[in-house]
């Protein structure tokens, strides 16, 4: 494999991961071979599960998830509400894919050190359309080497009904038919690479991506964000704030065996075994509320709620 330029990739990451880890907690990791798990949870503030801060952490960043760090630092706020156009409000914030990509961006960047490479939602010619393809593009150093990130963003109400249909949709870029839609994606890409990078990792980026044979790793970042009810009754029976984090990290570490779960379903998908998958699992008390909520930060901060 081809070694990185002087200048390191994660050097262009605009999440910090030490900020990130103010919202969120890691509860455990797996892995096995190329497969890895990692769970994390919403940090506790006060004597509650603080949502309410990561969601307005994630909402202060969405716009670095439309547009370069750059044109965020000079525009701003003007800049907040050209991302709001380009995003597109939709009034069903359940189906909508925006925010499940918001978080898988703040995820890989922050917890993988892996830039995003590729502002999609900027270059949509209509905020109505439909952003196609992958839900993030990243490229960077991953286990010591150079790894393209294809990136997949879910929201379910069932944890299991989430790794499952994540491995379906990241299926499509390896089954039938898979190296023309990872082509796509990558053409698409190359005509509109960050400006996050630097003028020479984005030249080598475009000659990378768009040689016959790919001198780089092939990682998947799939974030599965489900809905746990069993966090209410944790937050209404702990005495205070140190009892409920301490048993809310038992009660996931406890709620093991997805690593097992994950093994068993890649069977059914024999190309994308051989590639790197990296599942990134958050739990939420309600997860239908809890983007209605993201949502209504984003596009109408003067409210609450």
């Amino acid at each position: 494999m081809a070694e990185s330029i002087e200048e390191g990739w994660h050097t262009h990451t605009v999440i910090d991961k030490s900020e990130l880890e103010e919202y969120l907690h890691k509860i455990s990791s797996d892995s096995d071979g190329r497969l890895e798990v990692q769970t994390h949870c919403v940090a506790v503030g006060g004597d509650t599960i603080d949502s309410d801060a990561l969601i307005e952490f994630a909402s202060e960043k969405f716009p670095y998830l439309v547009f370069p760090e750059d044109e965020v630092e000079e525009r701003f706020p003007e800049v907040y509400r050209d991302a709001l156009a380009k995003a597109g409000l939709r009034e069903d914030a359940i189906r909508d894919g925006l925010y499940g990509e918001l978080l898988l961006f703040l995820l890989v960047e922050g917890l993988l050190d892996l830039p995003m490479i590729s502002h999609k939602i900027a270059g949509k010619q209509n905020p109505t359309d439909e952003v196609k393809g992958s839900d993030g593009l990243f490229f960077g150093e991953f286990h010591g080497e150079d790894a393209l990130g294809i990136g997949e963003a879910k929201f379910f109400t069932n944890r299991n009904a989430g790794i499952r249909d994540s491995l379906e949709s990241t299926d499509r870029f390896h089954g039938s038919g898979g190296a023309s839609t990872r082509n796509h994606e990558l053409e698409v890409a190359t005509n509109n690479l960050s400006d996050n990078l630097s003028q020479k990792q984005i030249e080598e980026l475009a000659e990378r991506l768009t040689a016959n044979t790919s001198d780089y790793r092939l990682v998947h970042p799939i974030f599965v964000g489900y809905e746990e009810d069993e966090l209410n009754r944790l937050q209404a029976q702990a005495a205070d704030g140190n009892e409920l984090e301490e048993t809310l990290f038992k009660f996931l570490e406890d709620s093991s065996g997805t690593l097992e779960y994950v093994q068993d379903h890649l069977k059914e998908y024999e190309e994308l075994q051989k590639h790197w998958l990296v599942f990134i699992l958050l739990p939420v008390e309600d997860s239908d509320s809890f983007k209605q909520r993201l949502r209504n930060r984003i596009f109408f901060p003067w409210r609450t709620g």
